[in-house]
C-alpha cells in the first residue's frame, strides 16, 4: 500500500493509528535508547538517503520556526549562545539519521549538546517549559517535511509508522537528557546561593562593620536585596526546645539563617509583621526563640546580640510568654540595660537586701519577689497579686514584713531603682512549670 494511493479517510486512519503509537512511545519509552530491539525502526537506506536530502532546508526552517514561536528564542539565537543552540539542532538531527541508519550509532556528542542546553535554561532561570517547546517545534517541524516527503515518494505505511515511533521516542531522549542538565545546574545553583547567603549573613552580624560596598557586591551575588531595615530571631537549641523539628520549608524565601552555628539564628528583613510570625511559628513548631528589635542593617550584630541575650532570660522562666508565643527583646528591654558584672550585682543584692538575712532561704525568697513585684506595680497590691499568682490579702501580709525590715528606704527612689537592677540581674533561677499557691 503506497502513501498517495491511499484515500483521505484511510489517510486519516494512518494519522490516527501514529497519534495512538505516539501516546503509547512517550508513555512507554520515555529515556528509552533507539537501541533498545523494541524501539528499532524499520526504515531502510533508500529511504533514510531520502531523508537526509532533506537536512538543509529542514535545519533552516526548525531554527526559523523556534524564532517565530518560541518566546525568547530569537534573540538566544542571536545572542553568545546562539552557537550552542544551532549546534545542538544540527547535531540532534544527524544523530537521529545515524541512528536509523545504525541504532548502535554512538551518541555522546548528542548526549553532551542536550545535556549542555538544559545547564543553560537553568543558568538563564527558565524552567524547563521553553525548551521542551522548542524540541516538540523541532519535531513538529521534521514531522510535517518527512510526511511530505514521504508522499511525494511514496514511503509504504510501515515505514511511515515506523518513522513516527523512532522520532517521537528520541525526542522523548533528548528532553530527558536535558532535564537532567537542568536538574543538575539547579542543584549547582543552588549550593552557590546558599553558599553566598551565608557569607553575605556573617558579615551583616560580624562585631566588626562592613564596608557598605562590599555588603553591596555580596548581596548581588546572593540575589539578596539589601533591606532598611531586619529583624534577628534567636533560636534556642537547649534540651528542653526540639530545635531539630525545625521547618525549613516554612521559611520565606528571603530570610536568611545559620542553623549550624552553635546559637542558630534567622535574619529577616524588614519588621516583624502578623504574616513574618505566622511563617516564625509554622518554621518553630514547638521549639523556642526570641525575637530581636527591629534595627536599621547596619546595627544587624548588636540586635542579634541582644535577642541572644533575651534568649537567655525567656529560658529561666520556661522559653516562652505566657500565652506560648516567642520572646521578644522588646518585652525585655529593662534585663538587656542591666550591668552584665555579676560580681558586682552579686554585692548590691547583699547590701541592699541585708534587712531579709534573718529569713529562711525560701522566704527571703518570697520577700524578694513581692519587692520587686511592688516596685514593677507602683504599690497596687491587686496588680501584685496578679503578678505573683497569690491572693491580695498574701500580699498585704508581706508588705508588712517589708515596711518592717527596710522602713523608709522602700520610698527612697535611688535605692528602690538601684535594688531593682540588681534582683533584675542577678544569675536567673528557672521558676517551676506550675507555681503553687504561696499564702504566707
Amino acid at each position: 500500500m503506497q502513501w498517495n494511493r491511499l484515500t483521505a479517510a484511510q489517510r486519516k486512519a494512518v494519522s490516527v493509528r501514529i497519534s495512538r503509537r505516539r501516546a503509547y512511545v512517550s508513555q512507554t519509552s520515555v529515556g528509552r535508547s533507539t537501541s533498545d530491539p523494541a524501539s528499532k525502526a524499520s526504515l531502510y537506506p533508500p529511504h533514510i538517503a531520502l531523508l537526509r536530502t532533506d537536512l538543509p532546508g529542514l535545519l533552516a526552517e526548525i531554527a526559523a520556526e523556534l524564532c517565530t514561536s518560541v518566546p525568547g528564542y530569537g534573540a538566544l539565537l542571536e545572542g553568545p549562545f546562539g552557537g550552542l543552540i544551532r549546534q545542538c539542532v544540527h547535531r540532534n538531527v544527524a544523530t537521529f539519521m545515524a541512528r536509523a541508519a545504525d541504532p548502535e550509532a554512538d551518541s555522546a556528542e548528542r548526549d553532551g549538546l542536550c545535556h549542555a542546553v538544559g545547564r543553560l535554561e537553568a543558568l538563564n532561570g527558565h524552567s524547563m517549559d521553553r525548551l521542551q517547546t522548542a524540541y516538540r517545534v523541532g519535531v513538529q517541524v521534521a514531522w510535517r517535511r518527512w510526511i511530505r516527503l514521504a508522499r511525494r515518494h511514496s514511503f509504504p505505511t510501515p515505514v511511515v509508522l515506523a518513522l513516527a515511533d523512532a522520532l517521537f521516542s528520541y525526542a522523548d531522549e533528548m528532553t530527558s537528557l536535558s532535564r537532567a542538565g537542568h536538574a543538575e545546574e539547579r542543584a549547582r545553583s543552588g549550593r552557590r546561593a546558599g553558599e553566598q547567603r551565608a557569607r553575605l549573613l556573617t558579615r551583616l552580624v560580624a562585631d566588626e562593620p562592613t564596608a557598605w560596598g562590599v555588603l553591596v557586591e555580596l548581596a548581588e551575588r546572593a540575589s539578596w536585596p539589601l533591606p532598611d531595615q531586619v529583624t534577628p530571631v534567636a533560636l534556642d537549641t537547649s534540651a528542653s526546645s526540639p530545635s531539630r523539628d525545625l521547618e525549613r520549608a516554612a521559611l520565606d524565601g528571603d530570610v536568611l539563617e545559620d542553623l549550624d552555628d552553635p546559637q542558630p539564628y534567622l535574619l529577616i528583613p524588614g519588621p516583624m509583621t502578623p504574616v513574618r510570625e505566622h511563617m516564625l511559628a509554622r518554621f518553630l513548631g514547638t521549639a523556642h526563640a526570641a525575637i530581636g528589635l527591629t534595627v536599621p542593617l547596619s546595627e544587624a550584630a548588636h540586635a542579634l546580640r541582644w535577642a541572644r541575650q533575651t534568649l537567655a532570660v525567656a529560658r529561666s522562666a520556661g522559653g516562652e510568654d505566657r500565652e506560648g508565643r516567642p520572646a521578644r527583646s522588646a518585652d525585655h528591654l529593662l534585663s538587656l540595660l542591666l550591668p552584665t558584672d555579676p560580681e558586682l550585682i552579686r554585692q548590691v543584692v547583699e547590701l541592699n537586701l541585708a534587712p531579709l538575712r534573718g529569713f529562711t532561704d525560701s522566704r527571703r525568697e518570697r520577700l524578694t519577689d513581692t519587692l520587686l513585684a511592688s516596685f514593677s506595680a507602683r504599690g497596687n497590691v491587686e496588680q501584685m497579686a496578679r503578678d505573683l499568682y497569690i491572693h491580695p490579702q498574701t500580699v498585704r501580709y508581706r508588705m508588712r514584713i517589708l515596711h518592717k525590715a527596710f522602713g523608709p528606704l522602700l520610698d527612697d527612689p535611688e535605692w528602690r531603682l538601684a535594688t531593682e537592677l540588681a534582683i533584675r540581674g542577678r544569675s536567673p533561677v528557672p521558676a517551676a512549670a506550675d507555681p503553687a499557691p504561696d499564702l504566707k
